[in-house]
């Protein structure tokens, strides 16, 4: 598209936001004339940008002004015929609707129209951006922040009604009764009837997205009402308690920036052992799981995030950056758990799996529907997982995102009070925490963690999950890196450097280094245990 053309339409949306502004004013002023007269100017504006969209822009664009527009023109439509059914709902949707959606579509058309393949112009997009109202509560001092509620749930609904039924009905069974709540059910262009059911509930705000993934971000405007956000897969029924646990979770502990409770039905060794088959199974089983318990919140290097609770101005800062190292349009879809983990990790927060907020996971049904051929999905996942590495540095599926389950399943680790872990060459470090959240479960009391590597690109990630990382060039210098010589569990994940399999323990020992118990990687899934 032409810079001058996109200019001009970036500019008109922006008029097009501040019309809706207008709108919400006169009728909050009682003045419907001057209302239906702006509604009816703003109707036609976006249906001209739509128009010149769909003229100038080439088929396969990730420009998606032609439905960004599309989801506006829903909503003012809707908000029309509020009016007249439910006067009551008028003014929020302005606010947390329309003006979020005409906005969200400037901020995508900022960037693919203008900003894609001119670096020159990230400077400017990105002070764009912080001045947008999606992104209005950064612009408060911290402490100056105020929440009109406690907690903040967002449930998402595309399609599949009958799970999303099942879903709202087990949050609003699990309200915690001694905070402050609101809900914000979202609809992404559904076809099921999803929206009518939605929008015939009571004491629920909707926001409602005609096209599915036209306007990321468009609810974080809404949820800054909350101080703690509470996200929400359709696919998912709260269990007893969870809501309150998960809650508690990032109240009580300021350093925990990502919290997601158990499911069945999730990567990343996320589950944990639960037999149920019925809804009343389930929920005796999850009011015998879900007590509150510190001990059973497993520090992680990366979660998935079926369900998840944030501190609202974390969530709100991560999405902002996100925006501005480019991360919209499609490569926002794939990897999105491993860039909210990779963000906490390098930000000083902790990515927490509480195994005391059980849920119910069906298992991305709506994933499954969209991406029915697998060579589309195999696609999909190697271009996000290169782009992944371009921009961050790491694998997200590289040494040590995840724990090996059959090393843990064979060997017993004691909590031990005190105890000193060493972990060398653990890529994203999973294996090396994952002793420390085994023997934290059993008991054990000031557990501390160290983890060295030989590849500078991983310090910044292993900083995140360890006491203390470092990098290091021969196993002599480790010593003085840690100030230790003896420690509990020495892990290593990969080669280390010059050194071969078979001469490990040896060298360990050269440099000094003392142990109760040596654990190496002879090749996949195949571990070398010595004990001292």
């Amino acid at each position: 598209m032409d810079t001058e053309l996109a200019y001009s339409i970036l500019e008109i949306m922006q008029t097009m936001e501040d019309a809706a502004k207008e709108m919400k004013l006169k009728y909050i002023a009682g003045d419907i004339q001057g209302f239906n007269s702006i509604s009816m100017d703003l109707w036609d504006g976006i249906s001209a940008v739509r128009d010149v969209a769909r003229q100038n822009v080439p088929n396969g664009s990730r420009i998606r002004l032609v439905d960004a527009c599309s989801c506006a023109l829903e909503s003012l439509k809707d908000i029309k015929l509020l009016v007249i059914t439910n006067p009551e709902k008028v003014e929020w949707k302005l606010e947390y609707e329309l003006m979020p959606l005409i906005e969200s579509g400037a901020m995508q058309f900022y960037y693919w129209a203008i900003v894609d393949g001119h670096p020159e112009k990230e400077e400017e997009y990105q002070a764009f951006l912080k001045n947008t109202d999606i992104f209005g509560l950064l612009r408060i001092p911290v402490e100056q922040r105020k929440y009109e509620v406690d907690l903040t749930i967002a449930i998402t609904g595309y399609n599949h009604l009958d799970y999303t039924m099942q879903c709202v009905e087990s949050v609003l069974s699990n309200l915690p009764k001694n905070i402050k709540t609101e809900i914000i059910l979202l609809n992404h262009g559904s076809k099921d009837g999803t929206k009518e059911y939605f929008e015939k509930m009571k004491e629920v705000k909707v926001i409602n997205v005609a096209v599915n993934g036209a306007a990321p971000g468009v609810n974080l405007k809404a949820i800054s009402h909350g101080k703690y956000f509470l996200n929400i897969s359709n696919d998912i029924v709260v269990g007893d308690n969870a809501i309150w646990n998960l809650y508690r979770c990032v109240k009580e502990h300021c350093d925990y920036g990502y919290v997601v409770p158990t499911t069945p039905a999730v990567s990343n060794l996320q589950t944990i052992e639960a037999c149920y088959s019925t809804t009343d199974e389930l929920k005796a089983f999850t009011k015998k799981n879900n007590i509150y318990d510190e001990r059973r919140h497993e520090q992680r290097t990366r979660l998935c995030n079926p369900l998840c609770i944030f501190p609202t101005n974390i969530v709100v800062q991560l999405s902002l950056e996100m925006y501005e190292d480019k991360c919209c349009g499609k490569s926002v879809m794939s990897f999105p758990d491993d860039k909210n983990s990779l963000w906490m990790r390098r930000n000083g927060y902790k990515c927490i799996l509480a195994k005391d907020a059980y849920c119910h996971h069906f298992g991305s049904v709506t994933l499954k529907h969209d991406l029915e051929k697998k060579e589309e999905q195999r696609r999909f996942y190697l271009e996000g997982r290169i782009d992944f590495m371009n921009r961050y540095g790491v694998d997200p599926w590289g040494t040590g995102f995840c724990y090996d389950y059959n090393l843990f399943q064979n060997w017993n680790i004691p909590g031990i009070d005190g105890a000193n872990i060493l972990g060398i060459n653990c890529g994203l470090g999973s294996n090396s925490l994952k002793i420390k959240e085994v023997m934290r479960e059993k008991g054990a009391i000031n557990v501390t963690l160290y983890n060295g590597t030989q590849e500078k690109r991983f310090l910044e990630d292993l900083k995140g999950v360890s006491d203390k990382a470092f990098v290091f060039t021969k196993l002599t210098e480790i010593k003085d890196k840690t100030g230790r010589d003896y420690f509990d569990y020495i892990i290593i994940d990969e080669a280390l450097e010059n050194i071969e399999v078979k001469d490990i323990e040896q060298q360990v020992r050269k440099a000094e280094l003392q142990f109760k118990e040596l654990v190496y990687q002879v090749s996949d899934h195949e571990w070398t245990v010595i004990e001292y």
